[in-house]
């Protein structure tokens, strides 16, 4: 990904977001969490068939896409929200009636037109609205996660993980021989 001289932070990260979608054919669930892996405290969470690429995720991109940021990001029929791993910057879920709402403020529909509480996304937290004809589907990071999974798996049946020198990201500990 080729990025302007003196762009700014949300140039690089549309440039390379447009990359990853574009140039690399990702959707945009997995090119958000490969741009904004969940941090090694977050990463302990995860179910044990999805670490090894979490894993992955976070030696290929390091520590950069940090934040403070709370990014509301739409490409085709897809919308995903995102807090920074730090949870520096907040981002609303609001429900009213059929249609979701992201927003930075959980008072931007009225109290008497909510479905329910507004709900502020957690540290790392991902939600996706895909955007159908009729109605739209709200997909927990849970399911982003693994709809990633399977799409990294999809464009590269032969990806394997592998890292040089061999180190644990969870525990920063070389392994054992």
């Amino acid at each position: 990904v080729t990025l302007p001289e003196n762009g700014s932070d949300s140039q690089d990260v549309d440039r390379t977001l447009n990359a990853f979608l574009d140039d690399f054919d990702l959707s945009l669930a997995a090119a958000m969490e490969l741009m904004f892996p969940p941090i090694i405290r977050e990463m302990k969470k995860l179910e044990e068939n999805i670490l090894p690429l979490y894993r992955f995720f976070r030696q290929f991109w390091g520590p950069f896409a940090q934040g403070p940021a709370a990014i509301i990001s739409r490409y085709r029929n897809e919308v995903v929200g995102s807090v920074d791993a730090m949870g520096l910057r907040t981002l609303w879920l609001l429900e009213s009636g059929d249609s979701y709402v992201l927003s930075s403020e959980s008072g931007v529909i009225p109290f008497q037109y909510l479905s329910s509480e507004p709900k502020p996304l957690a540290p790392g937290e991902k939600v996706m609205i895909s955007i159908g004809d009729r109605e739209s589907k709200l997909m927990s990071h849970q399911e982003i996660q693994s709809e990633v999974k399977e799409t990294f798996y999809r464009l590269r049946p032969d990806f394997k993980i592998t890292t040089h020198p061999p180190i644990d990201p969870i525990s920063f500990k070389k392994p054992r021989e």
